[in-house]
């Protein structure tokens, strides 16, 4: 449950960041966007940079279970290794 509440947080972040074109986004943009409190974001979230941080690693994970750990496993490797380095 908390991972569904987080990625409902992530997606209200990007479609705000989408429709915003770059400005600032702020914990009550996000907490109106997807209909719940503060202190909600702030169980899942310290704060806005976290939510980026668990958005990239999510993603990050996603791009990193593509690859065919037989056959691909040097890409899968450098991939991993290029993230960490990042």
């Amino acid at each position: 449950m908390p991972d569904d509440r987080k990625e409902l947080i992530a997606a209200a972040a990007r479609r705000l960041l989408l429709r915003r074109d770059g400005k600032k986004l702020t914990v009550t943009d996000i907490v109106n966007e997807c209909h719940i409190t503060r202190q909600t974001f702030y169980y899942h979230f310290e704060d806005i940079l976290s939510l980026l941080k668990w958005t990239l690693d999510q993603e990050a994970m996603c791009m990193f279970g593509k690859y065919d750990l037989v056959s691909q496993r040097r890409d899968a490797v450098d991939f991993a290794l290029d993230y960490i380095s990042s």
